[in-house]
This record gives structure tokens, C-alpha cells and sequence, in this order.
């Protein structure tokens, strides 16, 4: 069970912060009236609210206007679009009917509405309509009592507060309006769920601040164990692998380091090492011509064996072979005498 209060511009300058140290959860501000009044009061409770940590939503007060200057009046005071909206419908806003043209409306101009605030007085005072398909409801019923805490007025709130009519089971029950928060007398609501699963209803995490509240806060528990075990398995198949199939990656190629790389890194080590080949074939093609440089001066006087060792040496290495042995020049027409083997 958690608790938040609703206000508007009668409860004045709100204490945010605490009302959150006072253990509310959320905080329903009014928005706006019909198709031009504004709340003065709903930009710093906005805002404070969010900063407090508070789920923050607002609430639209219809009246018999025409339905698209209210959608146009409360979303050119609303400021966020992500901030949900509740819809309240009692006396002076028409009939069912006309409920449902201002939610299309809203719904037409972007807004999200996420409750429907219908007392049950007025429900019935207008016939006792069907509510089959409207946004989630808010429930109004007071069991009266002297004014304190609001878990001491949910104390005194009977079972069957929170039974269906028209058609729908109340998911939010506004208990009182003489509950104390932050010394004065507001109205307060009850939810019969935690945190996370209000934050969920509502979506997004009510509009609170991503600093305070981060995206998580608008996924189910269910969601946020699911997310833990994906981001686990990610780590462990990345950093710890058992084997190849549990570890991502190969190794990079065969007599190599043995290391397992992801595939950013084996397109690097893969660079790496096309260039140490290009490189190894200019400095062979650079050494060969030195050598048919020195081939060349055998009229002139005879071969430099020296030379020609070091230039061989040199090219071999860079080839890719290992030498074993010293490389030296021969009595014969062979030449150099030379154990090679190919890398492993």
C-alpha cells in the first residue's frame, strides 16, 4: 500500500520534499479547467515534485466546453508531455458523453490519460453510465473521522470502498480530504500496490525526474529481474565462458595467441596484422632487389657472400620463417646450408 496526496493552487506553496519525507509515493497536481483556466499553482508543483522524487501525474477538470480548446488548454499549460494525465469528471462536466468526447480530444492532441477520476455521486447522477473502455479508474469515498495521518484515515476505510461500478474495479481510492501532510489538511490517495507497480500503471514512472527515478522504475519487478538476468548473461558469455559455446568469440586464428575476441576486436587484431604482412612484403621486396643489386657486380670483381648472406637472412626472417643455425657461404655452387621450418 502506498499514499499520495492530490493538490491544486488552495493548498498553496507545497513542501515537495516533505511531503516525500513523510513517505508519499506520488503526487496528483491539478493542470487545468475547461478550455481556459490554469492552475498558477501546477508548474511548481510539476517540477517540485520531480525534484522530491515524487511519481508526479497532473489532472484536467472538465467542464461543458468544447472538448478540443480543453486538450488545447491543458496541453499548452502541461509543459512535458510525458507527464500522465487524469481526467475529472463530477459537477458542471456534462454527461458521459461528454467525458468521452474531452479524452478524445486529449488523445487526439498527444496527451496520455491514464485515470478517470468519477466519483461515485456523480456516476450515479448521471445515470450510472458504462465505463467499459475508459482509462483506468479513481475512485472517490470517504469514511469521514477526525483529521490525521493518512495511514491512521486508510485505517478507518472499509473493504468494500473499493468495489467495481460501471463496469470497473477502482485501481486508485481517494479516502479523505482531511488527511495531514505537511501540517495542513489535504486530500490523499491509496494504491494497493508498490512503488513500482503505480509507477508501472501510469507508465514511464509517472513523469518523475530520470535523475532520481532512472528508466527501471517503469518496469514491472517481473521486467527488472528479467533485464538482470539478460545483462548477466551477456557479462558471462563476454568476460567468463567456459567454453566455445558459452563465450563469445573465437580464437583469432589457428597458432595464434589463443585469446577470444569479440568481433570489434578481431576486425582490429585481423588490421594488425594485414599490416605487419604488408609491411614484411616490402622490406622482402626491398632486400631481393639489394641482393640482385649485389648479384649484379659479379663481373665487376665477384660476390659479396656477406652481403648476400645478410640479405638472405633478412628476407627469410621476413617471410615468416624461423633460421636455425648460422647461415655462411659454401664452396659450391648451393650456396648457404640452412635448417627453415614454417611458424606455428
Amino acid at each position: 500500500m502506498i499514499f499520495g496526496p492530490d493538490v491544486s493552487r488552495y493548498q498553496g506553496a507545497v513542501d515537495h520534499a516533505r511531503v516525500r519525507r513523510e513517505g508519499h509515493e506520488f503526487l496528483i497536481a491539478k493542470i487545468s479547467q475547461g478550455s481556459s483556466l490554469r492552475d498558477p499553482q501546477w508548474p511548481r508543483n510539476r517540477d517540485g515534485a520531480r525534484a522530491a522524487g515524487l511519481i508526479t501525474l497532473g489532472y484536467h477538470y472538465i467542464d461543458t466546453t468544447n472538448a478540443d480548446a480543453q486538450a488545447r488548454n491543458c496541453a499548452g499549460w502541461l509543459g512535458d508531455r510525458n507527464v500522465p494525465v487524469a481526467l475529472d469528471h463530477e459537477r458542471g462536466g456534462g454527461n458521459i458523453g461528454q467525458y468521452r468526447a474531452v479524452l478524445d480530444a486529449f488523445r487526439r492532441a498527444g496527451l496520455r490519460v491514464v485515470l478517470s477520476y468519477i466519483p461515485p455521486f456523480y456516476w450515479r447522477e448521471i445515470g450510472q453510465p458504462d465505463l467499459h473502455g475508459l482509462p483506468p479508474l479513481w475512485k472517490a469515498r470517504y469514511p469521514g473521522g477526525t483529521a490525521a495521518g493518512p495511514s491512521a484515515m486508510y485505517a478507518k476505510v472499509p473493504g468494500h470502498y473499493w468495489d467495481a461500478y460501471g463496469g470497473q474495479t477502482p485501481v486508485l481510492l481517494q479516502f479523505t480530504d482531511q488527511a495531514l501532510v505537511c501540517g495542513q489538511k489535504m486530500d490523499c490517495n491509496a494504491f494497493r500496490g508498490t512503488r513500482q507497480e503505480f509507477a508501472a500503471l501510469v507508465g514511464g514512472g509517472g513523469g518523475a525526474s530520470a535523475q532520481l527515478e532512472g528508466f527501471l522504475m517503469g518496469l514491472s519487478d517481473a521486467e527488472q529481474g528479467e533485464a538482470l538476468a539478460i545483462l548477466r548473461n551477456l557479462h558471462f558469455q563476454l568476460i567468463t565462458g567456459d567454453g566455445d559455446k558459452d563465450h563469445w568469440g573465437w580464437q583469432t586464428w589457428a597458432g595464434g595467441t589463443g585469446e577470444r575476441l569479440t568481433v570489434i576486436d578481431y576486425l582490429r587484431r585481423s588490421n594488425e596484422r594485414t599490416e605487419s604482412v604488408a609491411h614484411a612484403i616490402a622490406m622482402l621486396r626491398t632486400d631481393m632487389s639489394t641482393m640482385a643489386a649485389a648479384l649484379g657486380r659479379i663481373g665487376g670483381g665477384g660476390i659479396d657472400s656477406t652481403l648476400v648472406a645478410s640479405v638472405l637472412r633478412d628476407a627469410i626472417t621476413a617471410a615468416g620463417f624461423e633460421l636455425h643455425g648460422t647461415l655462411v657461404a659454401g664452396s659450391t655452387s648451393r650456396g648457404a646450408h640452412e635448417a627453415l621450418s614454417e611458424p606455428t
